[in-house]
């Protein structure tokens, strides 16, 4: 692995998987004298039924997952004995019987000698979703009469789990995109903002690929992998974005269940086939304002607030305003080193920015913390900052006003 490192840490998740058992019927394997009312004799079965519910799993740790507050396998690892349902057929076909749970088998069940398959499961083995888990085991026994014959089943995981993770990078520039896991029995998943779980597929022949919106709105659509899925595994892969000044790339890591090369794919084209600089934001709509009440402040917690400029000429000038309700107003010329490095005092964050630069960022997040925490009232206090960029062929963004603004309450 190259840029991030997946961590291998379990092969066979044992200590994560619950193993539940129950044995019903509990008698030994001492003679017994059932009959049925011809007289016919009969046996008796003992069963012992374990759910198995670990997988193969690599983990990503330094990826932010959207699913970082929700186990990914939650349902799985939900499931016991109970929700399994039972079957057991004489091999002759002269017995057939079903119960819908395990807690509804008979303590006391008898049967004629003959050779028998049992199965337990949960779920639809061509039923594929984020809460569909498929287990399945199954087995054969003999009865014999009068005697006791204890049978062990253990039910495993038979679908495969795909998630796609995502970096800081990636969440912070895209602020629109889907990711679609296409699975070898044709159904179609989307990963985006509103959805950050991960399907339980069919193993086989499984694709992914990616919708990524520009910053001018424009969409291209890239094909992240094929790959064969395995049953009773976590597949896991990431997509990050990285930006230089002479290129732009899609870098996608694998953990170790693909057995394969990470790789990028390169979006050069594709960003920088726009011609006057663009400037979008994370965190917060351009141009809404936005209010914060001193004595119910809580801080801005897990979000950010970004400026993120793409400059396909390269940058000539960028100056950063920032006006206050008091009439002052301040321009600071981000192309200058030293400037930029007096505005981290402030909390303002810059990256990228400098003359002939093609992608930049700004981060305001420390600022508004600092804003608010020095804010004593009892006035209140609006601050507005904005960008002026030119490029190297004399464009500008100055026909559209993308700015942050923030009013301050006591």
């Amino acid at each position: 692995m190259n840029k991030l490192t997946f961590y291998y840490h379990s092969i066979w998740k044992l200590l994560g998987a619950t193993l539940i058992g129950f044995c019903i019927n509990a008698c030994s394997n001492d003679n017994v004298n059932l009959k049925d009312d011809n007289d016919n004799s009969r046996g008796s079965l003992s069963l012992k039924l374990v759910t198995d519910k670990s997988v193969i799993e690599s983990t990503a740790p330094n990826s932010r997952d959207l699913s970082d507050d929700i186990n990914p396998l939650e349902k799985l690892n939900s499931l016991t004995v109970s929700d399994l349902s039972v079957s057991i057929k004489s091999v002759n076909g002269t017995y057939s019987q079903k119960w819908a749970s395990f807690d509804d088998f008979p303590t006391d069940l008898s049967l004629s000698p003959d050779n028998y398959v049992l199965s337990a499961s949960y779920g639809d083995k061509s039923k594929e979703g984020f809460d569909t888990p498929y287990l399945y085991g199954e087995t054969t026994f003999e009865i014999k009469k009068d005697e006791v014959t204890t049978v062990n089943l253990t039910t495993k995981l038979q679908h495969s789990v795909v998630g796609i993770l995502f970096t800081e990078d990636f969440l912070n520039y895209f602020s629109n995109y889907e990711v679609i896991v296409t699975t070898s029995l044709g159904n179609e998943f989307i990963i985006d903002k509103e959805e950050n779980r991960h399907p339980y597929v069919t193993p086989g022949s499984t694709t992914v690929t990616a919708n990524l919106t520009s910053p001018t709105g424009s969409i291209s659509t890239y094909k992240i992998a094929e790959f064969e899925t395995k049953s009773a595994t976590h597949h896991q892969l990431m997509l990050d974005f990285n930006m230089s000044q002479s290129a732009v790339e899609l870098e996608v890591s694998f953990d170790d269940s693909f057995d394969r090369e990470d790789m990028s794919i390169d979006l050069t084209e594709f960003f920088f086939s726009e011609v006057s600089p663009i400037i979008t934001t994370s965190g917060f709509t351009p141009g809404q304002e936005m209010f914060v009440h001193k004595t119910t402040w809580k801080g801005t917690g897990n979000n950010d607030y970004w400026f993120n400029i793409v400059v396909s000429n390269g940058i000539k000038t960028a100056v950063m305003n920032i006006e206050s309700s008091n009439g002052t107003r301040r321009n600071y010329n981000l192309c200058i080193l030293a400037v930029t490095e007096s505005l981290v005092d402030m909390g303002i964050l810059s990256y990228g920015i400098a003359e002939g630069s093609r992608y930049a960022k700004i981060n305001l997040t420390d600022w508004i913390e600092n804003l608010v925490g020095n804010y004593e009232g009892p006035d209140t206090q609006t601050s507005k900052i904005s960008l002026d960029l030119t490029d190297k062929a004399g464009l500008s963004n100055q026909d559209e006003d993308i700015s942050f603004i923030i009013t301050l309450e006591p």
